[in-house]
């Protein structure tokens, strides 16, 4: 396979493609894993976009149409986030001059067509609402702080939040273990549900940015790292949430690592590949990590299936493959490496991050399959902003600028809106 792959780095030189870039768990740059993604919600939920799911699964389009993009611009000491509104994705150029300034990286979510923006940042653990009004301006509404849940950042996917209703969302938190349930409506904490026994010494834990919604139960899938980001442990969990009691139950498989994307197939399980990252520690030192790995999970009995276990270098030819993105029509997708083109560091973050992972269908089921498809590369640890059976993909271009790419069934489509900065979140208002 890498003698036949021949693609340059065209998104690391500033070309065409550039997206949402799972880059880091927190606020730096220095950590793999985080951005935002959203939930693609099943079995009586509807999907959401821009990190959460909730009420409406309408697609994008319309005149009245309203999306909300918050995109991050990096200067000497800090940095300085914007939140910017635009009705016009047909690749329109979005300017920062308009937009609402806010101190550090922040990240947004909503529930698609909610008419709400939640936002966070790395800065502090206060979630500030803002109101879309009949003019399509965002009005501010209200905050909540989560600083007495022990809490002191908002700064890893903006899918960690989960709006299930008008009066009641979650926040999944890494740093601190637990989930937060607060109310949307009235701006308050409520509680926080506890997943200590996530916790392991000389391990970071993290969060998956897209979960899922399976009838009235939420998923989120966690991943482990070392503190030093060079080992990924054998170990994947899958964390449900009945979203009407708030019991949480967490079913865990030790047979591969950074397992944190999924997909509610037909046949009733949810499939699950190691993130890119985990490949990439894989590719660069097999002893640091086991081979990325498909996963299968019934979410009916709560549990692994322990009889299926796919090596994902077995689909492509020996190479490491990983981050499962769903795209139209629930379609799975992996990221396979095309090694032979990548130039950077031997460091897994970077070339998680790098625009040299091919996009391939994949077909569920008992005997897995992948389809490459043609077009140029991406960054390996990307998330797609689902709305309805509208998806795309921000993809970071650098530090400098971000274009937002539609995903089709075939592949990728035209650019639906580009913006400085790095886009972190991307929600549809309305």
């Amino acid at each position: 396979m890498k003698s036949t792959w021949k693609y340059a780095l065209v998104a690391l030189l500033g070309g065409p493609l550039v997206g949402l870039v799972a880059c880091s768990d927190d606020s730096s740059s220095s950590n793999p894993g985080g951005s935002t993604g959203g939930d693609r919600s099943t079995g009586g939920g509807s999907s959401g976009g821009g990190g959460a799911g909730g009420e409406g699964g309408e697609g994008s389009g319309g005149e009245d149409a309203v999306y909300a993009v918050v995109t991050q611009v990096f200067g000497e000491s800090d940095n300085t986030s914007y939140i910017v509104t635009t009705q016009d994705l047909s690749g329109s150029e979005l300017s920062l001059a308009s937009g609402i300034e806010i101190n550090g990286r922040a990240i947004a979510a909503g529930p698609t067509n909610g008419g709400r923006l939640f936002v966070g940042t790395d800065l502090g653990a206060t979630v500030t609402r803002y109101d879309l009004t009949a003019d399509g301006d965002l009005e501010r509404a209200g905050q909540v702080s989560f600083a007495g849940a022990g809490l002191t950042s908002l700064g890893e996917y903006a899918g960690q939040f989960q709006f299930v209703a008008e009066d009641k969302a979650y926040f999944f938190d890494g740093s601190t273990a637990q989930v937060i349930v607060w109310n949307p409506e009235e701006m308050t904490y409520t509680k926080s549900l506890d997943l200590s026994s996530l916790v392991f010494d000389g391990e970071l834990l993290t969060f998956g940015g897209v979960p899922l919604r399976v009838g009235g139960e939420l998923l989120a899938f966690a991943g482990w790292r070392t503190n030093d980001n060079a080992q990924v442990p054998d170990r994947a969990a899958v964390i449900l949430v009945d979203t009407e009691t708030d019991a949480v139950t967490i079913a865990t498989d030790e047979r591969c690592g950074y397992v944190r994307d999924g997909v509610l197939a037909e046949d009733g399980f949810v499939y699950l590949a190691t993130e890119a990252f985990g490949a990439a520690v894989h590719h660069m030192n097999e002893e640091n990590a086991s081979p990325p790995c498909l996963l299968r999970f019934d979410p009916e009995a709560g549990e692994f299936d322990e009889s299926f276990h796919v090596d994902l270098t077995t689909l492509f030819d020996d190479a490491v493959a990983g981050t499962l993105l769903i795209g139209p029509g629930n379609q799975p997708y992996l990221l396979a490496l095309d090694a032979a083109e990548y130039e950077g560091p031997p460091v897994p973050r970077v070339l998680a991050s790098s625009p040299v992972w091919r996009l391939a269908k994949l077909t569920t089921g008992d005997a897995p399959s992948v389809e490459l498809l043609d077009g140029d590369p991406l960054p390996g640890s990307i998330l797609p902003a689902a709305f309805g059976d509208d998806v795309y993909l921000p993809v970071f271009a650098g530090r400098e600028s971000t274009e937002i790419v539609e995903l089709e069934a075939a592949g990728l489509g035209a650019v639906a809106a580009s913006t400085p900065g790095l886009a972190f979140s991307f929600v549809k208002l309305r």
